[in-house]
């Protein structure tokens, strides 16, 4: 099972290329789903992951530079992070 939801919230290249890597680099370690369409608002996607409910919530958006937004399930806060601290 997924323990992971990857957004990519952008549709900038760039943050798009930061994301695939984060997808790249996690998925050898655990199971990632990863929601990169470009067809639905980040509203959608974000209301979708909480409906699937998988353990962590990561996204890449304009506003992360570079970094994540974590977020647990099961806590409502969430937290910058870079990909080497989520191990």
């Amino acid at each position: 099972p997924y323990k992971y939801h990857l957004l990519n919230l952008s549709k900038n290249d760039k943050v798009k290329l930061t994301a695939d890597e984060i997808y790249r680099e996690l998925s050898k370690k655990e199971e990632v789903l990863y929601n990169d369409r470009q067809d639905i608002s980040p509203g959608e996607k974000l209301a979708e992951a909480d409906l699937i409910g998988l353990p962590y919530r990561l996204v890449v958006s304009d506003k992360t530079h570079g970094q994540l937004e974590f977020k647990k399930r099961n806590e409502n806060k969430t937290q910058l992070r870079n990909l080497k601290e989520l191990f």
